[in-house]
């Protein structure tokens, strides 16, 4: 017996003797499913015919003595793995057809190599379901598994065609919204009509170490993908390679599909050959920065703007966030994701405890805190909020700098890195405004002429006028570029 069918002999034991469901009595002696399908023995597959019919796979019905809601699933296994669900029906349906493609694909993740050939199993599993659409645990039926082998065909990885020649080598910030390259291939073949993904990834070798960076992405069977200076410049900072000194950088092209796996199946991601390096020279933009991820941002990774931790000493992240009572998180770093509260080994600030799922859960007060992460340490510690983490918004909703105003406190912009603050802020339209560092003071004010480039909201060289719609929005100031902007929430 193969081992993958232990897996069904505990829900074959429990109804061994009888069992209830909606008040009903199972028959203990329950009928499993069995493949009445003749299975081609032998199998080689070529990915021009990926798509067209392999089999159609039939199988006699699960008797359980009742009339009840069963769903029939199709598994692919070999020996010691999981098995691969490629097929999912609803009694009465009894058969379903398998394209050839699908057994293929299956049988690469199942661990056979293409190009060699190795023997599949396929089984069919019962399992019962309530008015809820829910799986009723114990009722689980198998049938036997029908072996045949299988010579899969390989993969076909994208092709560069990316000339690179003549791309700028000084990257320049003021340059960074123009185009640098646009990259290009010829298409990557998975064999079936799968949701594609290409990568382009920057490749060098830093301190005698092979470095990866993502440089962008587009879905979908696109061949080309244009990158500005801004992108590239932000992988180039990320391979590790400093904005003093110049990098040999390459480029690959990466397909996989989109997240990884579709109807059951994992795929392996395909590259391109790498690119002729090119010598780049990055410029500064801002510094490394890590995320959290947590109840606050509905657990999406993909948010990196929320709730950001920036590398203001080398491997320490720091941010000053809101932090609510009760969020439960886990933290983002460079190359590393889903650190949760074990991975802080060195310490974590007694306002933090672990869930049941390893996340970090703050249990302080719900008000805005410095949080620093050292990656080095592998601590995570709250620090106090120094005046220079500051910046006061005053003007006319606040008493034009009277800390005795009960709005005083409302508008504040914190620090993210040198010369840039952030905050989430309410504006009324009309109202003026300037910044200043200490509370109550005007010295070191800042005033409209300190930010030549505005947004549209925005206008005066003096006091600052808002001139857009009374509402929340978050609100950039970085000073040594000369830019204040306000985005509506």
């Amino acid at each position: 017996m193969k081992k993958y069918m232990i897996y069904m002999l505990s829900a074959l034991s429990i109804l061994s003797t009888s069992c209830k469901e909606d008040d009903h009595v199972v028959a203990s002696d329950p009928v499993s499913p069995e493949i009445i399908t003749d299975i081609q023995a032998e199998n080689s597959f070529e990915i021009a015919n990926a798509n067209e019919h392999w089999d159609n796979v039939a199988w006699s019905d699960a008797d359980y003595g009742l009339s009840l809601a069963v769903k029939y699933y199709v598994n692919l296994a070999v020996e010691d793995q999981s098995p691969i669900t490629i097929a999912e029906v609803s009694r009465p349906e009894a058969s379903t057809e398998v394209l050839s493609g699908t057994v293929n694909n299956a049988a690469i993740a199942l661990g056979i190599a293409p190009g060699t050939t190795g023997e599949l199993n396929i089984f069919v599993t019962s399992k019962v379901y309530n008015d809820k659409n829910d799986v009723v645990d114990g009722y689980e039926l198998s049938s036997n598994a029908k072996p045949f082998n299988v010579t899969p065909y390989a993969y076909v990885s994208p092709v560069q065609t990316s000339d690179l020649a003549g791309v700028e080598e000084e990257l320049l910030k003021e340059n960074a919204k123009s185009e640098w390259a646009t990259f290009s291939w010829e298409l990557a073949n998975y064999g079936l009509n799968v949701s594609y993904k290409y990568t382009v990834v920057a490749h060098a070798q830093v301190n005698g170490e092979e470095a990866t960076a993502d440089v962008k992405s587009v879905s979908g069977q696109a061949s080309e993908l244009t990158v500005t200076v801004e992108e590239v410049n932000r992988a180039v900072l990320a391979l590790g390679i400093g904005a003093d000194e110049a990098g040999q950088v390459s480029f690959t092209i990466n397909a996989m599909v989109e997240g990884g796996e579709e109807d059951g199946i994992a795929y392996e991601t395909l590259s391109s050959e790498a690119s002729d390096a090119v010598s780049i020279l990055p410029y500064l933009d801002m510094p490394m920065f890590g995320w959290k991820v947590g109840s606050r941002n509905g657990w999406d990774p993909g948010d990196q703007d929320s709730f950001r931790f920036y590398e203001l000493e080398k491997g320490v992240y720091t941010g000053i966030h809101e932090f609510e009572a009760g969020e439960n998180f886990k933290m983002f770093l460079p190359g590393k994701d889903w650190l949760g509260y074990a991975y802080f080994s060195g310490g974590a600030d007694a306002d933090f405890s672990e869930d049941g799922d390893g996340n970090l859960v703050y249990n302080g007060s719900s008000e805005v805190r410095k949080l620093v992460v050292d990656d080095n340490a592998q601590t995570i510690f709250f620090e106090e909020i120094e005046s220079e983490d500051i910046y006061y918004k005053v003007g006319s909703e606040n008493g034009w700098n009277d800390t005795s105003n009960p709005n005083y406190d409302q508008f504040k912009l914190y620090k993210r890195y040198d010369g840039v603050f952030e905050g989430t802020l309410d504006f009324v339209s009309g109202e003026e405004f300037k910044f200043v560092p200490e509370a109550g003071s005007w010295n070191g004010e800042l005033s409209g002429a300190t930010f030549p480039v505005k947004s549209p909201e925005l206008s005066g060289d003096g006091n600052i006028e808002f001139n857009g719609s009374t509402g929340t929005y978050s609100m950039k100031m970085d000073i040594a570029a000369g830019i204040l902007e306000v985005i509506a929430q």
